[in-house]
């Protein structure tokens, strides 16, 4: 059986990441027109068809508002936006985010662990820490500050599947983008040996079943990380 090469973007894709990027980036802000379909095709180099199979998928998203007879506008998505608006933002280029936005991914994430850490830690079984002891050692042994980055989220990853929350998990795997440049950009910032001690941290307090000391280190790093971003 053959497969197509789905190695390059549509037309249509091309143009509705271009839109929620300038979106995003507050260039075409909230409540802000957009021009015709006609004018955008003819603007961007695209058929009309992509640019309006894209303004519709963008407006079932809830990054668009489709008025009849008076246009399109950017929607105020950042309170009636749907799932995807969070997936859009975090692929968008995450150094390039406000400090707003950075600031309340990252009070998200500390609420999100912070469940996943009181859910897990008390009750976690010696097998479960095994495993978590091993992804430790993995981390210990990264080359360089992205692939620490990768195996700490592993780490904090595992930890939300052993919660037995089943939605924890899977926002966290939502988030994947964003934390991985988080603990990179950490690194880069304190070091890999800071990071690792933290890591090394939490651990021992997952063995002693103390999750309120182990969500404290998580809090402090964070508070770290934001403060140098």
């Amino acid at each position: 059986m053959e497969f197509k090469n789905l190695n390059n973007l549509s037309l249509k894709d091309l143009f509705v990441k271009e839109i929620e990027s300038m979106i995003i980036s507050n260039k075409l802000p909230i409540g802000s027109k957009l021009p015709p379909e006609r004018q955008l095709a003819k603007d961007m180099g695209i058929c009309k068809t992509a640019v309006n199979s894209g303004i519709a998928e963008m407006a079932n998203k809830g990054f668009l508002e489709i008025k009849p007879r008076q246009g399109t506008y950017v929607a105020n998505y950042k309170k009636y936006g749907k799932i995807d608006v969070i997936l859009s933002i975090m692929d968008y280029n995450y150094g390039l985010l406000s400090q707003q936005d950075i600031k309340s991914f990252l009070e998200m994430r500390i609420l999100l662990e912070r469940l996943a850490f009181s859910s897990a830690i008390p009750n976690i079984t010696d097998p479960q820490i095994k495993t978590l002891e091993e992804m430790l050692i993995k981390l210990k042994e990264s080359k360089d500050n992205k692939e620490a980055a990768e195996r700490n989220y592993e780490i904090h990853h595992e930890i939300c599947y052993i919660s037995g929350n089943t939605i924890a998990p899977l926002i966290f795997s939502s988030f994947k983008i964003p934390i991985i440049n988080m603990w990179k950009r950490y690194c880069e910032i304190f070091g890999l040996t800071r990071m690792i001690e933290n890591a090394e941290k939490i651990h021992f307090y997952i063995k002693k079943r103390d999750a309120n000391s182990a969500i404290k280190t998580l809090e402090e790093a964070i508070d770290d990380a934001f403060g140098k971003m």
